[in-house]
């Protein structure tokens, strides 16, 4: 349904096994849909670049899976998910002025590729404990592992459920964490630096040789919050666990 010029609300309420790939993307006017439950499973569901408003409810979507785009929907507030265990190989819902909240936490299948950059409004991140694999997708800052910069109201985030998941540092373009501009104190950059570095130490076949931008955010220094960002930081970049790290 690309260019299609669906209006309004699409109601898709009459189709109960709906699944397999569903594509809305592209529809300016199209402020929201409705669905029904479907236990079918889904390889692809995409809307990026409408109007969708408010909370998208998916809730009755238990086998959601493989591409996940929403992203250009500035009025989206939140994408509402129940539990799937399919396996995703993009979640993207960056470029969404409105959003307020991502929480994937009942996504354990979610890997290779996390955007959620360039929104303005969000304010949390709620990820999933996967043992996924995750990996840059090309040299471009957008399509990086997890492509997370320009959300200046987040702050901390918490990446210890991704503890068991593997960072694909020798891919063709390697695996880079992307949280610049992410209005973080410093007792926040020293708590997500102290939360890399136990990850990498518990998990250094998965976590080793990280590349991390957490520029734009406030100076890690070694009392604010109650860590020691300075001793994080060089443990993670010394000999041991090679991380490439750029701070301010």
């Amino acid at each position: 349904m690309n260019n299609s010029n669906i209006t309004g609300n699409h109601d898709l309420s009459m189709f109960p096994n709906l699944g397999g790939q569903i594509e809305l993307q592209f529809n300016a006017n199209l402020t929201g849909v409705t669905h029904t439950g479907s236990t079918e499973i889904f390889t692809l569901y995409t809307a990026q670049s409408c109007d969708i408003t408010g909370n998208h409810d998916l809730t009755m979507f238990p086998n959601l899976g493989g591409g996940f785009v929403m992203e250009n929907n500035d009025n989206l507030t939140e994408v509402l998910h129940t539990s799937s265990t399919k396996s995703f190989f993009t979640y993207n819902v960056g470029d969404n002025n409105s959003l307020l909240n991502v929480d994937i936490s009942m996504l354990p299948g979610i890997t290779r590729y996390i955007q959620i950059d360039n929104c303005p409004s969000l304010t949390g991140v709620t990820f999933p404990q996967s043992t996924g694999t995750f990996r840059n997708l090309t040299s471009s800052d957008n399509n990086r592992a997890f492509s997370m910069f320009n959300t200046p109201n987040v702050g901390y985030i918490d990446f210890k459920p991704l503890s068991g998941a593997t960072m694909n540092v020798n891919s063709t373009y390697g695996c880079t964490i992307d949280i610049r501009s992410h209005g973080m104190t410093s007792g926040e950059v020293n708590r997500t630096l102290v939360d890399f570095n136990n990850i990498v130490v518990s998990n250094p076949s998965g976590w080793s040789g990280v590349t991390l931008d957490i520029s734009s955010n406030s100076v890690p220094d070694t009392t604010s919050g109650g860590y020691n960002g300075v001793a994080a930081l060089s443990n993670l970049t010394g000999t041991t666990y090679q991380w490439v790290i750029t701070t301010d």
